[in-house]
């Protein structure tokens, strides 16, 4: 999701656009993104092995 779909989407309320968690699973850390999975990155270690976190 680019900036201005994030804007746009709080601007008209839609909520279509949720935070999806995920883990590295290089350094193991955790965090949000509001992007597509294929385009998710770690935001420690910038490897592309990522996994989405489910909820318990």
């Amino acid at each position: 999701m680019s900036v201005v779909d994030k804007l746009k989407s709080v601007v008209t309320g839609d909520d279509s656009l949720d935070e999806t968690r995920f883990e590295c699973t290089d350094c193991g850390a955790e965090f949000g993104s509001y992007k597509e999975p294929k385009r998710v990155s770690c935001q420690e270690c910038l490897s592309r092995e990522v996994e989405p976190v489910t909820k318990a």
